[in-house]
């Protein structure tokens, strides 16, 4: 029996390994093909990474963690908690280094995404295995480190991203497993990550909610232990953050300041439920009086401000409010990724062929992915977790509003592994079938 395992261990390792490269290779081949470092210096290279580029360029600068309310507003250093800081502060190394915005500075940025994601195929792999089978973490793997989207994303954005998702399939691996055989010291641990995944997006604050009423149901009183040690290490880790930006607005408020801001421009007047720069939404919904108060106030205040008017309208036009909800509910899950695979030459045949296998790809995942949230139950794989993050990580976009690609990415490995358990499954259902009409 243990030679056995050994020998699926061993052959689990080299997958890891192939899995690595093959998803080191594909990204790096992608960046070559499209130059996906020349970023346009338009509006003082707004373009990367919008405000974390903005930011971090302060950072180096030396003026701190700060950034313009608009980018037209160049030499206004005001502190700032627009973005939560972790990746912010890592984009600000290159620049210091290499110069801000310098090309070189993007290739390295891009290249640390680049090996992120990668990172990111192998701990899918881990993840599929502890839900699952070691068949499934194989395939889920694979998936991701082939997949478009994923491609795309960590080589074209400046953004935290492809981090955050690293750190949310770790997170969900490590869940798995407290569920099971966690210890108390092992549940402390799981919290100073989800400090950290928080402090580079906040997200998955309302997946720490529910993952801790899961963890509870599992282990009962120990359960509970556990997600308060959880809760602990969560909060020592965030604390810090917390105490600065009560010391720079004079509020406290979880990680960001800009939720105001965000719920605002997907509920106003003439909001759509997408995104909308303010700059031309404020001027068509919001009255003299208050444009000054908001053009005075400092960045928490403004946010807060704006989210009391959205607030105000909601409580006032509850039919569209639902309406607008199902927008953005509806964009988030119909709208296949921006895979830019049709960028490669070969003509518009071409081009039509890879943008249809993008759609056709990205909605077949969808329904696999449903498929294989009912085989895990039934099999008693524990995929409650991803079941969990994959209901409750939309919530703030279908509260506020919703149009880049990379606001929905992170739940891109999640559905694959439960693609992988759909696929597998089939897989054993058809050797099975073989076999019977072999014999």
């Amino acid at each position: 029996m243990k030679s056995l395992l050994s020998s699926a261990e061993t052959r689990f390792g080299r997958w890891v390994l192939a899995v690595f490269a093959v998803a080191l290779l594909a990204r790096l081949a992608f960046m070559a093909a499209l130059g996906t470092w020349e970023f346009s210096d338009w509006d003082d290279h707004w373009h990367v990474g919008w405000e974390t580029g903005r930011i971090a360029w302060n950072v180096a600068e030396g003026h701190g963690f700060t950034m313009e309310r608009e980018p037209d507003a160049a030499g206004e250093y005001t502190p700032t908690a627009w973005l939560a800081p972790v990746y912010p502060w890592l984009v600000s190394l290159p620049f210091r280094l290499f110069g801000s915005f310098s090309t070189t500075a993007i290739v390295w940025i891009l290249g640390f995404q680049v090996l992120v994601s990668a990172l990111t195929a192998v701990a899918v792999m881990f993840l599929g295995r502890e839900v699952a089978s070691h068949r499934v973490g194989v395939l889920a793997g694979v998936l991701f480190a082939l997949a478009p989207a994923s491609i795309n994303t960590s080589t074209r954005i400046v953004w935290c991203t492809t981090l955050f998702t690293l750190l949310a399939v770790v997170l969900v691996t490590a869940l798995v497993r407290q569920a099971r055989s966690g210890t108390k010291k092992s549940a402390l641990g799981i919290g100073a990550l989800m400090g950290l995944t928080m402090l580079t997006s906040p997200v998955l604050a309302l997946f720490y909610a529910a993952i801790s009423f899961w963890l509870m149901a599992r282990r009962k009183l120990e359960g509970f232990a556990h997600s308060v040690l959880m809760a602990i290490g969560c909060v020592v880790v965030i604390l810090p953050w917390v105490v600065r930006n009560h010391a720079e607005f004079g509020k406290v408020f979880l990680v960001k300041s800009n939720f105001g801001h965000e719920l605002f421009m997907g509920n106003n007047e003439t909001a759509d439920g997408l995104y909308h720069r303010l700059s031309e939404v404020i001027p068509e919904t919001v009255d003299h009086e208050t444009r000054v108060r908001l053009g005075a106030a400092n960045e928490a205040e403004y946010s807060s401000l704006l989210g009391e008017l959205s607030s105000e309208w909601i409580r006032a036009n509850p039919g569209r409010f639902l309406a607008l909800t199902w927008v953005r509910v509806s964009h988030y899950w119909r709208t296949p990724f921006i895979s830019n695979w049709e960028s490669f030459p070969g003509g518009t045949a071409v081009q039509s062929v890879m943008s249809w296998t993008n759609r056709l790809g990205y909605y077949a995942t969808l329904v696999l992915a449903l498929v294989g949230v009912t085989i895990g139950w039934r099999r008693r794989h524990t995929v409650g977790p991803l079941a969990l993050i994959l209901l409750t990580l939309p919530v703030p976009y279908y509260l506020t509003h919703l149009s880049f690609p990379r606001y929905r990415f992170p739940f891109v490995p999640f559905v694959l592994v439960l693609t992988a358990i759909a696929l597998v499954n089939l897989g054993t259902r058809i050797t099975n079938v073989s076999r019977e009409r072999a014999n």
